[in-house]
């Protein structure tokens, strides 16, 4: 048995709000661990990233120009999803089983076909764009938050809604981490041990634990998602959240003095062999 198609329905007149949304609702248990929550404007971006079918339903009040800006933006979060407005497309399955997988490396959503180089949305509109934000060197914590809180939240660049990918923390040297963030919601998760993410790169540890400069090369690998911004003003305001040179080659041990304001991490490191 393999899977082949997921539903999912948009509420078209409510998709901006939905991604907006800044509550969250428990997911389902796993056996004998705590309930989780998840940010619902988080599984709504998720859910139609990994769709095969996005079915519009609520679209009738939205004008023409609004209704092509809401299917471009889907058409952009999922690029390989046919998409269908519930009510037109009487007489056709919703629903068309194709010969096409879903394959383990998961890469229908728009922001892994972007940073892959392969983003072709089947919609465009002149309000929705993609942006693929990528540089060597490391964040500092305390100023990115500044940026995104104080200015990419506010809307001095547009409206950001969608944002995913790879980064690095200059405080948090041994691991690359994962973004994640929809509307106002941001989350960034460690996504190997640090003698993993070494060993990925082709980097030196010494025994006391002092990384190579080099594994910084990974840098930030990030794609962006939205309306009427400004790709141009974002990234450089995400540069001034770059290590500068003279903190750069102040080493780890200055890094991990700068001020963090992200959660610590709790993750199992594993030795070498």
């Amino acid at each position: 048995m393999c899977l082949r198609e997921v539903l999912c329905v948009v509420d078209a007149s409510h998709l901006i709000q939905d991604l907006l949304r800044d509550d969250y609702r428990p997911v389902a248990p796993i056996r004998r661990k705590p309930q989780e929550y998840m940010a619902r404007a988080m599984l709504t971006a998720t859910q139609i990233e990994y769709a095969s079918t996005v079915c519009f339903v609520n679209w009738e009040s939205l004008s023409t120009p609004d209704l092509s800006t809401m299917m471009a933006l889907v058409s952009h979060l999922a690029p390989t999803a046919r998409l269908r407005l519930y009510g037109v497309d009487t007489g056709q399955a919703l629903v068309q089983i194709s010969d096409a997988r879903y394959s383990p490396e998961q890469d229908r959503p728009g922001w892994v076909r972007l940073l892959n180089g392969e983003l072709e949305p089947h919609m465009t509109d002149e309000r929705v764009s993609a942006f693929h934000y990528e540089r060597v060197g490391a964040f500092h914590p305390g100023r990115l938050q500044v940026v995104l809180d104080e200015r990419v939240e506010r809307g001095e660049f547009g409206q950001v809604l969608r944002s995913s990918g790879f980064c690095s923390f200059a405080t948090r040297p041994e691991r690359l981490a994962r973004w994640s963030h929809v509307g106002a919601m941001i989350d960034f998760d460690p996504i190997v041990s640090d003698v993993a993410a070494l060993d990925a790169q082709n980097v030196s540890t010494t025994r006391d634990g002092t990384d190579d400069l080099d594994f910084f090369a990974s840098g930030q690998d990030l794609a962006f998602f939205g309306l009427d911004f400004e790709h141009e003003a974002l990234a450089a305001a995400l540069d001034t959240a770059l290590l500068t040179d003279a903190e750069f080659t102040a080493g780890p041990n200055a890094w991990r003095q700068f001020p963090d304001p992200y959660p610590e991490w709790h993750v199992e490191t594993h030795e070498r062999e």
